[in-house]
């Protein structure tokens, strides 16, 4: 049997568990609460996550697939610039995206009648083919952001004499076409018969010739 100062001390402590039970039921609640609301919380990151990663995946994609338009695109040109230029061989121009992460390429020339392929970075390549592609490369990117004059110094000096003629021809058709005009700094008078205008400097005194071109 307990008194009633012992009874009174059982209830207070009996009171005190209860309220500290319904305390950590309240704290339970609040934790299984706060973890669904992460648990959500980490759907809606691995969502956003997932769709990044598939939007990644896309402009990827839609980039390789420019790159290799703009690739075909050049590789076709420069393989009319090759046929009507070395008309008299039968060479062609491949382009490899050889470094896909910073879309670097790599030109390869094909000569098929002796089935051997080149690469065009090599010194030597003959016939000055290595300067006709690299000028139409840098002429074309220019032509490409509306460039109304290109100039070149002294840029075309390799060129086989035997396809001056066929090159400048190609040259001032397509530079033509585009309403722009070439600006060519040169001592070499194979390209003269080409100009329309012939500027020249002698101790300081600018001359300048009007000519019926090619």
């Amino acid at each position: 049997m307990f008194n009633k100062s012992q009874n009174d001390d059982f209830l207070i402590n009996f009171n005190n568990m209860l309220y500290h039970l319904n305390n950590l039921k309240n704290r339970k609640q609040v934790l299984e609460n706060s973890i669904d609301a992460q648990k959500d919380n980490l759907k809606v990151l691995k969502n956003r996550l997932d769709l990044i990663n598939r939007s990644k995946i896309q402009y990827k994609k839609a980039v390789d697939n420019t790159y290799t338009i703009k690739i075909t695109e050049l590789e076709n040109l420069l393989n009319t610039v090759v046929s009507q230029i070395y008309y008299d061989k039968d060479y062609s121009v491949k382009i490899d995206l050889s470094d896909k992460y910073n879309k670097s390429l790599s030109f390869w020339l094909y000569d098929k009648e002796k089935d051997l392929l080149t690469p065009l970075s090599k010194s030597g390549t003959g016939r000055g083919i290595k300067t006709v592609v690299s000028s139409i490369i840098y002429i074309y990117y220019l032509l490409k952001f509306n460039a109304k004059y290109v100039f070149i110094d002294e840029g075309f000096v390799n060129i086989d004499s035997s396809y001056v003629d066929s090159f400048f021809i190609f040259l001032k058709e397509w530079i033509k076409s585009k309403n722009a005009t070439v600006i060519l700094n040169t001592h070499d008078e194979r390209f003269d018969p080409f100009a329309d205008a012939i500027y020249t400097i002698n101790d300081g005194i600018v001359n300048c010739e009007q000519r019926n071109s090619r």
